[in-house]
């Protein structure tokens, strides 16, 4: 009798650890696609560095020296790193007086697979100019984080944004 007890109890443990293993299984599943789904929302129509370049080329802005980074001539190293931008651009207003070749301004835009990603970086650039004591603009539109120089008005930024968001 007692064998027979000890069988039975053991099937039913047996069937209660299948039972929580699936339940955790499933739910640990949903929890992941949920988070993943979430942070990783990819951007409808997603633009890219050149698309925004020609643009305001187009346009007849007064850019240039543009420079299409990769990750070995990108100046901070985060191009293709992961949750990083994954394109990056920059060129020279020529409104801008001061423009050098050793004194780089204008703007720049950086290119995110997701807005997630997008509005973690245009928060750090924030955080990173209040640390630092200057001011730049920033313009964020679909998966594109534009990055425009201080001294530029808020007329010319503002020219900036228009064609930004017409793409």
């Amino acid at each position: 009798m007692f064998k027979v007890l000890k069988n039975i109890h053991c099937l039913l443990f047996s069937v209660y650890c299948i039972v929580v293993f699936c339940s955790c299984q499933n739910s640990q599943s949903n929890s992941i696609s949920e988070d993943k789904s979430s942070k990783t929302l990819k951007v409808e129509n997603k633009l890219k560095a050149v698309e925004v370049i020609d643009a305001l080329k187009n346009a007849d802005f007064p850019i240039d020296k543009i420079e299409y980074f990769t990750s070995e001539t990108d100046f901070e190293k985060l191009l293709g790193k992961p949750n990083q931008y994954v394109e990056k651009a920059g060129w020279i207003d020529t409104r801008i007086k001061s423009n050098s070749a050793d004194n780089f301004q204008g703007g720049g835009i950086e290119v995110f697979e997701t807005e997630d990603l997008l509005e973690k970086r245009e928060k750090q650039w924030l955080e990173n100019q209040r640390n630092m004591g200057f001011e730049n603009h920033y313009l964020a539109h679909k998966n594109v984080l534009m990055i425009l120089d201080n001294s530029l008005t808020s007329q010319q930024v503002s020219d900036y944004e228009k064609i930004l968001k017409s793409l």
